[in-house]
């Protein structure tokens, strides 16, 4: 699951910042780039973490040093998931409806 979300997140961003491969409306490839480095960073601060500590049998490998900040970090980017997908949603209604 890591491998998948890294590699399409840093596709998704390579392809819509260095390349321009993705073609809609600007407002909507930035709610998408947006949520693409949120889902990065829950994937590489919560979820790599998670299958390391897995890896050794629930040991606590990393620690303390790693552990509280990616706590905080995975809700702040599962916050922000939720309201890019929000507004993501109230952006295509809004261009559906008035463009």
């Amino acid at each position: 699951m890591v491998i998948s979300s890294v590699i399409g997140d840093t596709l998704i961003l390579v392809g819509s910042c260095g390349y321009s491969a993705i073609k809609l409306p600007k407002i909507m490839v930035v709610f998408i780039q947006h949520l693409a480095a949120a889902d990065l960073l829950f994937s590489l601060v919560r979820v790599l973490p998670g299958a390391i500590s897995l890896t050794a049998n629930n040991d606590v490998v990393l620690g303390h040093v790693v552990c509280y900040p990616a706590f905080f970090l995975s809700w702040w980017s599962s916050g922000a998931g939720c309201f890019l997908i929000s507004a993501l949603a109230a952006a295509k209604f809004l261009l559906v409806k008035y463009h």
